[in-house]
């Protein structure tokens, strides 16, 4: 996956997050039929900040996105993300898979 950190101001509901999902040779997994939810916990949390519905945007590509909620970019610091997909045939699995997750970062707004 490329860009693997995602910069949010805090408070910004824009940009909205969006990956395209991959396996390990780089080829976008085909999500038709699948749900993706997306989990975000921060380093050393007991509990997830998010855990909500993401969308597939287009399932042929393997891409999918989030809309953030308000309580979703009201904190600063840094939080691992992943999404969590089922599968049609109600398999799960987590992307990326191959590390805890990808960076996002909020930082503070200058005013």
């Amino acid at each position: 996956m490329a860009n693997e950190i995602f910069y949010v101001k805090k408070d910004n509901r824009l940009p909205r997050l969006e990956r395209t999902l991959q396996d390990a040779n780089g080829a976008a997994i085909n999500l038709t039929g699948a749900t993706v939810r997306l989990h975000q916990k921060a380093p050393g949390a007991s509990t997830p900040k998010i855990d909500q519905p993401a969308t597939v945007d287009d399932a042929v590509n393997g891409k999918v996105g989030y809309d953030w909620a308000a309580a979703d970019v009201d904190t600063l610091g840094f939080y691992h993300d992943e999404w969590e997909v089922i599968f049609a045939s109600g398999k799960k699995q987590n992307f990326p898979n191959d590390r805890k997750g990808f960076l996002v970062i909020i930082t503070d707004k200058l005013a």
